[in-house]
């Protein structure tokens, strides 16, 4: 739900600032269809609106009404070939249950069954080729669905919010999808797209194949407590774990690279997260308003943090603020450091890398040269002294260089 209310005020906003025509454009950009020259259709107490496209064929525009929760739509409107269901035609149609779509039908277009509060029932013939982006949106009552083999793509985020959903099912023919138990997946199971949030285990361990978690693949699964993410792991969506209200534990793996804005945002039951040196980029708001949240550490000096939402414990909305009353752990002079002096967050310094003077989290022989070039006075910067000050007197000199080297010699043989 907060999903949707996200793309409607986005939409609303843009709407305002442009004159009528350019209004119309842009709500068609956010998925609300305006047709030209739509006609009605009306049959045994089924009436619709549609559209023939270039083609010939014909789009359901939308649906205006039917003396029965079950529908079935029509294969032929006036002699020509029903191809699409069109953008928003189903939009809250919440007493309809059941929905047959014929099989000459080859797409299901963006937002088609958004918020079809009641819908427990539909049936995916196999000459559908594409689903739309948003299409089962708020699907609150569908409890299970079938991919069918000629489904050769599904567009993002189209199971987002349907609170009772428990499996989707995927044809073994398919040659872009595959689900394992009921979740859903691409065809090498390299990336899982979704997982049900209808769902009521309390925790789950992601493949091991899977190497990119998808955009809003748990969103809402507030049943679950914890997750385990492999190793294969390089990213973490938009949104991915989002709203996950019961998530109290989860571990990030060394290979995941970057975290997706409003990755964990919303995770209220998460306490504590370690971030690994692995992880160049947090996106914005990706932990915003975990209100648990007590500890988060950081453990690349360098990795991105850009904006104050990004780690918040208590947002409010009346004036659009952002708190963390927990620690942000991170190493001295870090990006952790620099974002928690910046917008007033309790900082407590992790210990250094003995010898890692640029601070890139190692200590190799670029420090080395680092150091010797500072020391004579060359173009050289130390981000990081601290780490180089080996025998701990508290300046740096040519005693720390020769502790330097002989660190450096040692781990070559350990």
């Amino acid at each position: 739900m907060k999903l949707i209310k996200r793309m409607i005020s986005l939409a609303a906003a843009l709407c305002l600032a442009t004159t009528a025509f350019a209004y119309s454009a842009q709500l068609s950009d956010f998925g609300f269809s305006f047709s030209a020259g739509a006609a009605d259709y009306t049959s045994e107490g089924l009436s619709l609106k549609y559209e023939v496209l270039d083609d010939g064929t014909v789009e359901i525009d939308k649906y205006i009404s039917s003396s029965s929760a079950d529908i079935e739509i029509p294969s032929i409107i006036d002699g020509k070939k029903v191809t699409s269901i069109g953008k928003q035609a189903f939009n809250q149609c919440s007493s309809l249950v059941s929905i047959t779509i014929p099989d000459s039908v080859t797409s299901i277009e963006e937002y088609a069954f958004v918020r079809c509060s009641a819908l427990t029932s539909i049936i995916i013939p196999d000459s559908v080729m594409s689903i739309g982006d948003y299409a089962f949106v708020g699907c609150s009552s569908l409890t299970s669905i079938t991919i069918s083999n000629s489904v050769t793509n599904i567009g993002e985020y189209v199971f987002v919010d349907c609170s009772s959903l428990n499996s989707i099912n995927v044809l073994n023919g398919n040659k872009n999808y595959s689900d394992i138990d009921g979740v859903l997946f691409n065809k090498n199971q390299s990336k899982l797209v979704c997982y049900p949030n209808g769902r009521t285990n309390d925790s789950y361990i992601i493949p091991d194949s899977v190497k990119s978690i998808g955009d809003y693949a748990f969103y809402y699964c507030s049943s679950l407590t914890s997750i385990i993410i492999p190793d294969s792991v390089t990213r973490i969506g938009y949104g991915a774990f989002s709203d996950c209200s019961s998530l109290t534990s989860v571990t990030i793996p060394d290979s995941i690279n970057i975290i997706g804005a409003w990755a964990f945002s919303e995770c209220s039951s998460l306490t504590s997260v370690t971030i690994p040196k692995s992880v160049t980029s947090i996106g914005v708001y990706a932990f915003k308003n975990c209100k648990s949240l007590d500890t988060i550490s950081i453990l690349n000096p360098n990795c991105e943090m850009v904006y104050e939402g990004t780690i918040c414990n208590n947002y409010n909305n009346l004036n659009d603020s952002y708190s963390y009353t927990g620690v942000i752990r991170g190493y001295y002079a870090s990006t952790a450091q620099k974002y928690a002096e910046k917008y007033n967050r309790t900082f407590v310094e992790i210990p250094g890398v003995q010898g890692d003077v640029d601070n890139n989290g190692l200590f190799d022989v670029a420090d080395l040269v680092t150091m010797q070039k500072w020391l004579l006075s060359e173009d050289a910067k130390l981000i990081s002294w601290k780490n180089g000050d080996l025998n701990n007197d508290g300046r740096l000199d040519v005693f720390d260089l020769v502790l330097m080297r002989q660190l450096l010699v040692k781990s070559m043989y350990d």
